[in-house]
């Protein structure tokens, strides 16, 4: 405020906070309106939103702009996460419509839980309050909770609602008493203020801050389904919708590592004495082991959301050995960012396809339910065969360059036997990917399998995930100027 007026630099941070809230109210007023169309128009409503949000984020700062005494920060890092969240949710709406009416979910409160969520994660991005992050955290989960439970007169659709809350919350609770011992040892909640406390007392080191950021780790690797706390993964993205499944593997995921990017990079010269190599060899350990253990358990799957959940595994072990490397390197956790990007594009195109595909009760998703989908619709396949490519890291798509990229400087930073572990483990992930295409090309299908929907809004989300995919992975030069503008900012 200044002479009582809002500085105008504080109401550009806070106009794509406003409109997604703004937005969010309005939809939730429609949404009491008795009218057959009215799922219908409040999508189109989220998605305008998003739209507009998305404008209003890209309005390019000079220098950070600290909001609430502190409690929020809105930078290049700030900007580039709101519009990745408002991209994702715009083209996971856009891409669920026909298929929840397929499986008559079309509820209003669907995209209004996904904007809802991705309000949360637009939030946590921004948080430097370890108070203001929780609550991020949970806006963000509990609209997720209730959107794998979507499926209500579904059995396995309620259960893995019920698993996932109840792993959630204990996630939660972990988290939140890491926090309490970190405020107890450095007197502030505040990140910034935390890391100046360890810098200037950087001789005194504390049990308790080191019970602190253990606890608050543990919670990390459960949200993230990290080794040792992976077991859920697979059975959550199994029962929840597909159009759900999809959210949790993008933006869900997504939105915690980017968060915890802004951490790390602030704590990078915090971590002091024994508690940086013990740190690194916990992150080393579970890095391994989450690749090791994904790849493994995606071998035996039949089920395609179990498939990809177990894939989901793999790549956190991935993304793990990025921010285990990134610190001691300048431009390190732009190829976090990138290998981000590349795995969220991907993911979108394999589950609009997902949607595409799926009949009623999120039938016709198994293996052999793609047979012949090479001759039945080959530009689905295509499309398909690229995503899977690009996720094992094969040449040629935006996937390889983002390993590439990500294994190179993890390298540099002398993590040679964790790569050398990594590229091993990615070896194995080459089998249950291209047998997805096996399943494709070389196998008959069925005269009795369900036609695929036609769907313009999946579509065109598979198609631009697609363009996407080739794009970057001939070009990725753009994308790599965009990310080190956003973390030069950290």
């Amino acid at each position: 405020m200044v002479d009582g007026k809002m500085d105008p630099r504080m109401l550009q941070a806070l106009l794509p906070y406003l409109c997604v809230f703004s937005g969010i109210l309005i939809a939730l007023i429609l949404s009491v309106v008795r009218s057959r169309n009215v799922f219908h128009w409040i999508s189109y409503l989220c998605m305008g939103v998003c739209l507009l949000g998305m404008l209003f984020s890209g309005n390019r700062v000079q220098e950070p702009i600290l909001l609430f005494d502190g409690m929020l920060v809105f930078d290049a890092y700030t900007q580039f996460a709101a519009m990745f969240f408002l991209a994702i949710t715009f083209f996971m709406i856009l891409s669920s419509l026909r298929y929840l009416e397929r499986q008559k979910l079309s509820y209003s409160e669907y995209p209004i839980l996904l904007l809802f969520s991705a309000l949360g994660m637009m939030v946590l991005s921004a948080s430097l309050d370890l108070v203001v992050f929780f609550i991020a955290l949970e806006l963000m989960s509990l609209c997720v909770y209730v959107l794998v439970g979507f499926q209500r007169v579904n059995r396995l659709s309620n259960e893995a609602s019920m698993k996932y809350f109840i792993l959630g919350s204990v996630a939660s609770a972990i988290l939140l008493y890491g926090v309490a011992f970190l405020y107890g040892d450095t007197g502030t909640l505040n990140l910034q203020e935390m890391v100046n406390f360890l810098l200037k007392f950087r001789s005194q080191e504390s049990s308790l801050f080191y019970l602190g950021v253990i606890l608050m780790t543990c919670g990390f690797f459960m949200k993230t389904a990290s080794f040792p706390f992976h077991a859920w993964m697979p059975e959550v993205y199994e029962g929840a919708p597909v159009s759900v499944t999809g959210w949790m593997s993008t933006a869900v995921k997504a939105a915690f590592f980017i968060a915890w990017i802004r951490i790390f990079s602030l704590f990078k010269l915090g971590f002091l004495g024994s508690m940086q190599v013990y740190f690194h060899d916990l992150f080393w350990i579970s890095a391994f082991l989450t690749m090791l253990v994904g790849n493994c358990l995606a071998l035996f799957q039949k089920n395609l959301k179990r498939l990809m959940g177990a894939s989901s595994i793999a790549h956190t072990g991935y993304l793990l050995l990025g921010i285990l490397s990134a610190s001691h390197l300048e431009d390190g956790y732009t190829y976090v960012l990138f290998y981000i990007v590349v795995y969220v594009v991907a993911n979108i195109g394999i589950f609009s396809i997902f949607a595409l595909l799926a009949g009623s009760q999120d039938t016709q998703l198994m293996l052999s339910d793609l047979a012949g989908l090479g001759k039945r619709r080959p530009c689905l396949a295509v499309f398909l065969t690229f995503f899977m490519l690009s996720l094992a890291g094969i040449p040629l798509t935006a996937g390889f360059m983002s390993k590439y990229f990500l294994f190179y400087f993890a390298v540099q930073a002398r993590e040679v036997i964790l790569v050398i572990l990594a590229i091993l483990t990615s070896a194995i992930s080459v089998y249950y990917y291209l047998r997805i295409l096996v399943w494709m090309y070389m196998h008959e299908g069925s005269s009795e399998q369900e036609k695929t929907s036609h769907d313009l809004g999946a579509w065109i989300s598979a198609s631009l995930a697609f363009a996407l995919v080739i794009q970057m992975g001939f070009f990725p030069a753009w994308m790599m100027k965009i990310l080190r503008e956003v973390v030069f900012y950290l």
